[in-house]
């Protein structure tokens, strides 16, 4: 079943209007500059030459949903054998990190284990959703499950990994 993924929203609208000078995140050092955040290595060498009055210490959106563990995007893989939970995870990692090269706030927040599966949360639905869909790319004979809790809101999704018959069908 394809479930329409919700527009993303523009950061306005999910952290209010747009603040005057710098603002820098105390945990991973992202910079808040000209309404939206930035990677650090960016502004390098623009915060030498701007006065300090201008700078302010904070702590990111992400930095936040991950220290008060409000994840907006959680992902469940089920079914994963164990010759092929590393391979998987590299997976899942690469798009982690690849998406958070884009977007400072992109991030996985937190990979961990239990009796239902590997457990996946994130910062942005929209990482999660796209976590999702490649790995239902990569292995194509599993399933994926995409439920949104409101149209804006987190979304929580379950990936299946193919049973063995399947999997000797490819």
């Amino acid at each position: 079943m394809f479930i329409k993924q919700p527009p993303k929203k523009f950061q306005e609208q999910e952290f209010g209007p747009g603040k005057k000078g710098y603002i820098i995140c105390e945990k991973c050092g992202a910079v808040y500059h000209e309404k939206s955040w930035h990677h650090k290595e960016k502004y390098q060498d623009k915060l030498k030459d701007v006065d300090k009055k201008l700078i302010k210490y904070s702590i990111c959106p992400a930095c936040i949903r991950i220290r008060d563990d409000l994840s907006e995007g959680f992902l469940v893989l089920k079914n994963v054998p164990e010759e092929k939970k590393e391979e998987i995870l590299a997976l899942v990692k690469h798009i982690g990190e690849r998406n958070e090269k884009t977007d400072v706030l992109d991030r996985i927040a937190k990979i961990y284990e239990d009796e239902e599966g590997i457990k996946i949360s994130t910062t942005e639905n929209q990482l999660a959703v796209k976590i999702g869909r490649q790995l239902e790319d990569a292995y194509k004979k599993s399933t994926l499950e995409i439920h949104w809790a409101n149209e804006e809101g987190p979304a929580r999704l379950y990936w299946t990994y193919p049973n063995k018959d399947e999997e000797k069908e490819k």
